[in-house]
């Protein structure tokens, strides 16, 4: 008797299962098309604070100013400033990766000699994955 309830759960959870395949809508549902930049820039051995004075806040006021960029965000850590930059889909994201990288490099001109040359990283929003789903089973 118990089998049966087994397979009757099991079918059931089948028809669930194809029910919610056929409905799922597979494709890009992600309507915002923007570029996002990320500054990162190394200062091996400084505490977070140190880098956030040194470094993060005199490029953000550099950045802040661009037109195109819909949010920053930044975090200081210990040895490393990261900055990340949002734009606004409807400016040319190569205008605004020159722009970035003029504008970083003028900042790079006034850090001191230890501190690393900044990389500039770009993404779109449709290059990352919306959801990340993982399966774990364990047999006793």
């Amino acid at each position: 008797m118990k089998n049966i309830h087994y397979q009757v759960l099991f079918i059931f959870l089948f028809l669930i299962a194809c029910i919610g395949i056929y409905k799922l809508e597979i494709g890009s549902t992600v309507s915002n098309n923007g570029i996002q930049f990320t500054i990162t820039t190394n200062f091996y051995g400084v505490n977070p604070s140190e880098i956030e004075r040194t470094i993060t806040l005199p490029m953000e006021a550099q950045l802040s100013t661009i037109a195109g960029i819909k949010e920053m965000s930044s975090s200081s850590e210990l040895g490393e400033a990261k900055i990340i930059l949002e734009c606004d889909e409807s400016y040319n994201p190569n205008d605004l990766f020159l722009e970035i990288r003029d504008r970083v490099d003028r900042v790079y001109q006034t850090l001191p000699q230890a501190v690393q040359k900044p990389v500039i990283y770009s993404s779109s929003s449709t290059s990352n994955p919306s959801a990340v789903i993982a399966f774990e089973s364990s047999f006793n």
